[in-house]
C-alpha cells in the first residue's frame, strides 16, 4: 500500500481526531467518569487503524483494518451523542464534530468497498 499520510481519509480522520481532542479539553470528568478518555481513545483509533492497515500485505488485510476504523467511528459517534445528551458539548460543537465524523465514516466505507472489489485505492 502507498504512504498512508497521502490517503485523504487518513488526513480527514486526523483532523477530526484533533478537533475532538480540542473540544474535549473542557469536558467535565465529574458528569460521566471515563467518557472523555474513551472518546479520545476511540477518536485516535480511527487514523491509527487506517495507518496500520495501509502497511498490510494485502487489500483484504487493509480492508479488515478499515472495518476496525469504522467500528471506532461508531464508538466515537456513541460517545459524542452521550456527551451531547449530558450537555458536555454545545449544539454547534457537537454538530460540527458529528458532521465530520459522518463524512470520515462514509469515506472509510467507500475505501473498504473499493479494496474488497479489487479496485485501486487512492
Amino acid at each position: 500500500m502507498a504512504d498512508h499520510t497521502k490517503l485523504h481519509v487518513w488526513q480527514r480522520s486526523m483532523t477530526l481526531s484533533i478537533a475532538i481532542h480540542q473540544a474535549a479539553r473542557d469536558m467535565s470528568t465529574r458528569t460521566a467518569p471515563g467518557l472523555r478518555s474513551q472518546l479520545l481513545r476511540a477518536a485516535a483509533s480511527i487514523p491509527a487503524n487506517i495507518a496500520e492497515g495501509a502497511g498490510q500485505h494485502s487489500d483484504a488485510r487493509f480492508a479488515h483494518f478499515l472495518s476496525i476504523a469504522i467500528g471506532s467511528a461508531n464508538e466515537v459517534e456513541t460517545h459524542l451523542r452521550l456527551a451531547r445528551g449530558l450537555e458536555m458539548f454545545d449544539e454547534a460543537t457537537w454538530r460540527a464534530l458529528d458532521d465530520e465524523l459522518r463524512e470520515v465514516r462514509r469515506m472509510l466505507f467507500g475505501l473498504r468497498r473499493r479494496l474488497l472489489s479489487g479496485a485501486t485505492a487512492n
